[in-house]
């Protein structure tokens, strides 16, 4: 997580060689960076908690 922060930081782009491609923020998608183990990235994770509370 710290190496995507950095890189982000430095370049504007999260992109390391630990993680898997990770596609800028669309709302439509919501691509988001579940780290882990084995980070991977998920679609909208936790979709009908999110539209709960901010409905």
């Amino acid at each position: 997580m710290s190496a995507a922060w950095l890189a982000f930081a430095r370049t504007g782009n999260s992109t390391t060689s630990a993680l898997p491609a990770w596609p800028a923020y669309e709302s439509g998608r919501r691509a988001t960076m579940i780290f882990d183990l084995e980070s991977r990235v998920a679609d909208d994770p936790d979709a009908e908690l999110r539209r709960a509370l901010f409905a």
